[in-house]
């Protein structure tokens, strides 16, 4: 199995029900915030075969149109035209991956390593890597900060003991009970939900939290009981609790802001019309580029003037 790496911040797959967890969890997540941009493009997606889903990046255009509010540089209609040429496609994946890469701000701690070939290959450290760190980005998590936020909320409730171990801390959904009761007291008997079963209980705030929180039901009680549920994933899901808190404080306006700025900010420049060119899209070049562009035209401007100046001498 492959271990990617140790920190909590980090993508760590420790056993196949982990990478099961983070699967299932990463697709729920996925498929959300794409719903969000529009219900039709929902993709189905087994999530054991979440990886394989990826590789001909239209889900990845899909997710990042919705994530950025903005256009990637090739259109989802290129990639299913190149989806049996593998060159082909690899090069257009290049521009989406690049683009991607570009979304993380410069203040992230992580940056993603996945590559258009490791899509192609659908080589699951590095497109799962990808995912993690989308999720850690756009969901504003940081592990310190989410168990500090925890621990504030519910330290001082009897019987409720939050570690560091998130995945522990949650995993009998007492803690999930006391959380919805400080966003909605009215919603939830805490001693009814106390007297259930762990799945009863688990099944119980899940509920609740989607119907009275919004909070997507990313999680089902087999992925927390009997077996502790994969960190990441219950990392993923606390997120959206946390967001709520942040909501009500006024840090953030709505759950499903794109809440980081990307680390170059993301420019279209219109292809000139041709009639070899018409029918092309929009190439997109990032900031860095367009910088070296007009570097390379300014650099031109004095030798132009110089050829311009010797041109009466050279008519002679």
């Amino acid at each position: 199995m492959n271990r990617v790496a140790s920190s909590p911040n980090r993508l760590n797959v420790g056993s196949a029900f982990d990478e099961e967890g983070q699967k299932k969890v990463f697709t729920k997540w996925i498929q959300y915030k794409i719903k969000l941009m529009n219900p039709e493009l929902v993709p189905e997606i087994d999530p054991p075969k979440l990886v394989d889903a990826m590789s001909d990046g239209i889900i990845l255009h899909r997710l990042m149109s919705s994530l950025t509010k903005k256009s990637p540089p090739i259109t989802e209609e290129t990639l299913a035209k190149n989806k049996g040429r593998i060159i082909q496609l690899q090069n257009f994946l290049t521009q989406l991956v690049e683009w991607t890469k570009n979304s993380i701000p410069k203040s992230a701690t992580q940056t993603i390593t996945c590559s258009s070939q490791n899509l192609v290959e659908k080589s699951t450290p590095q497109v799962m890597g990808m995912i993690w760190i989308l999720i850690l980005t756009y969901q504003r998590i940081k592990k310190d900060d989410q168990v500090k936020w925890a621990k504030g909320l519910l330290g001082n409730i009897e019987g409720i003991n939050v570690g560091n171990d998130l995945s522990a801390s949650f995993q009998d959904g007492m803690a999930f009970a006391y959380l919805i009761r400080s966003f909605k007291p009215d919603v939830i008997d805490i001693e009814e939900v106390r007297k259930m079963e762990v799945p009863q209980r688990l099944e119980t705030t899940f509920d609740k939290a989607e119907k009275h929180l919004g909070i997507p039901r990313l999680l089902e009680p087999s992925d927390c009981f009997p077996e502790k549920p994969n960190e990441q994933a219950m990392m993923t899901y606390l997120s959206f609790f946390h967001n709520v808190s942040r909501v009500e404080s006024g840090e953030i306006q709505s759950m499903d802001d794109a809440v980081m700025t990307p680390s170059k900010p993301l420019l279209d420049v219109p292809v000139p019309a041709s009639p070899s060119s018409s029918n092309l899209s929009p190439i997109k070049l990032d900031f860095d580029e367009v910088e070296e562009l007009r570097k390379q035209v300014a650099a031109l401007t004095p030798l132009k003037s110089r050829v311009e100046s010797l041109e009466p001498e050279l008519d002679k």
